[in-house]
């Protein structure tokens, strides 16, 4: 029954999303291929993206962070996603 005492129709339960039981297997081949894909970028690329895409921080906080100026960080930031995108086409090309 929905939540205001009307009953699911076979529409209402399609609509709910399920997890298929291959999702979590799909999940971790996906985190595997961006580690793998990240594990090839240079120190410095890898670093600027894990601060801006996993620990979300700004421009700013990862200048200061990093001590480094806000036109580098773009620039580096600019380059690393660049690489990246080369690194998962790779990566994903080979299946592994």
């Amino acid at each position: 029954m929905g939540g205001d005492g009307e009953r699911l129709t076979i529409v209402d339960l399609m609509e709910i999303d399920i997890p298929t039981p291959d999702s979590a297997m799909d999940e971790r081949e996906r985190d595997h291929k961006v580690q793998r894909a990240l594990s090839n970028l240079s120190p410095t690329m890898r670093e600027i993206l894990l601060l801006a895409y996993f620990q979300r921080l700004s421009y700013a906080q990862m200048a200061e962070d990093l001590n480094i100026p806000l036109g580098t960080v773009k620039s580096r930031l600019h380059a690393a996603v660049a690489g990246f995108a080369k690194q998962w086409q790779a990566v994903a090309e080979t299946g592994r």
